[in-house]
């Protein structure tokens, strides 16, 4: 029998914070919730909501599971700063930007292929398409560049857009981390402050003044995301510099329970502008909340969160042959509880066959080793085992 521990992340070295998956655990399933949302929307058409305000609220609660997007850009850059902040704050280990993409390619890109060659077939049948349409699509989405070049969110892969934005941010990360880290403390958290509200200020404008549309490159750019990185840098700034003089208190319980509900229910263009500064109180909250620190360190909890790349990948597929038996096979019921009774059986499903590609797939990938121990094992060769410490590892919605 698998236990709980035997599930969690695994890399070579580093020190694990539960919170930091207890945090993925929201986003993806908000995502999730969102996704299934849309989809039983497609089949059955749009619910009849009770006539309660609850409902209501809670279905744009619901609705706005998009956001979960932000909440793992945040995380990334939380993850992803934290080593750089070390190094320029702390005279930490210096990050070589050989090892970093390496780590990056073998960690990431062998469970992102598999998904996108399990996908193909699929969106072929569904769609119509021949392989020879589709396989330039394929072989762009592997690079992370079907955005780019087709102006359009990936065919194979849809929910991969967001793979797309955040391989843009493991590069740029070594021109934005010297920039930022490097100056004096007061300089250093003005320049922080005013980068997380001015992209948004800047895109609230351009999508309602301008003649940018969805065609635009710069709509599939890490410019339209930004500032939800440098909130994540900006706690990882927090994190290796002030964190122990944060008191913590029940206040960060009552802030967080307070800023997930805003964050998901304020519109598009206020989230852009005043989502990463929430987010950047829940993501000390995390660390400082009694509560919520609690929750998110739950073993099941924190588990799940960490699975969040598998679930991310695989949820689309099987999701959509869920919907199909459910929605296809029963009778045709646009109801509200229709939808809530979708929910309590998907999600759980969805949330299984993610782990079944985890264990098998991703959680083999976090062995920084894994490729020498490939060669060992095709050579014949069998390599001296090394005792894997269990840590955070920065994945995505990934």
């Amino acid at each position: 029998m698998v236990s709980f521990p035997s599930l969690r992340r695994i890399t070579a070295s580093g020190a694990y914070l539960p919170e930091i998956d207890g945090l993925r655990f929201m986003a993806i399933f908000a995502v999730l919730v969102f996704h299934v949302l849309l989809l039983s929307q497609t089949y059955m058409g749009y619910y009849a909501l009770p006539s309660n305000a609850f409902a209501h609220f809670t279905y744009d609660l619901m609705l706005n599971g998009r956001y979960g997007v932000p909440v793992f850009f945040a995380i990334s850059g939380f993850i992803l700063g934290l080593p750089f902040a070390k190094q320029y704050l702390n005279g930490g280990k210096k990050i070589g930007f050989g090892p970093y993409l390496m780590r990056r390619v073998t960690r990431l890109e062998p469970p992102y292929i598999l998904s996108l060659l399990i996908r193909t077939g699929p969106v072929m049948a569904a769609k119509g398409y021949t392989f020879l349409w589709i396989l330039p699509h394929l072989l762009a989405s592997i690079f992370y560049l079907d955005m780019a070049i087709y102006r359009d969110y990936p065919v194979v892969q849809l929910v991969a857009w967001s793979l797309e934005i955040e391989i843009q941010f493991y590069l740029l990360i070594f021109l934005l981390a010297p920039l930022l880290f490097r100056a004096k403390a007061t300089l250093r958290r003005c320049v922080f402050v005013f980068a997380l509200f001015l992209p948004g200020t800047v895109q609230y404008y351009l999508w309602n003044y301008t003649g940018l549309s969805h065609h635009d490159l710069f709509f599939y750019s890490i410019g339209v995301w930004i500032q939800f990185f440098l909130a994540g840098m900006l706690v990882a700034d927090i994190f290796v510099t002030d964190l122990g003089r944060i008191p913590s208190t029940w206040l960060w319980d009552v802030l967080s329970a307070v800023v997930w509900i805003v964050f998901f229910i304020v519109p598009d263009g206020g989230s852009q502008v005043f989502g990463p500064a929430m987010l950047v109180l829940l993501l000390l909250g995390a660390f400082k909340g009694k509560v919520f620190r609690w929750f998110y360190s739950l073993s099941p909890i924190s588990i799940i969160g960490g699975m969040c790349y598998s679930i991310y990948l695989t949820h689309s597929l099987v999701l959509q042959a869920l919907a199909f038996a459910y929605y296809k096979m029963a009778p045709r019921d646009p109801s509200y509880l229709r939808f809530v009774v979708s929910i309590l059986i998907f999600i759980p499903l969805l949330i299984a066959a993610g782990a079944v590609f985890f264990v098998l797939i991703e959680r083999p990938c976090m062995d920084r080793r894994w490729p020498q121990k490939l060669l060992a094992f095709l050579s014949g060769k069998r390599e001296a085992p090394k005792k894997q410490a269990v840590t955070v590892d920065a994945s995505l919605p990934r």
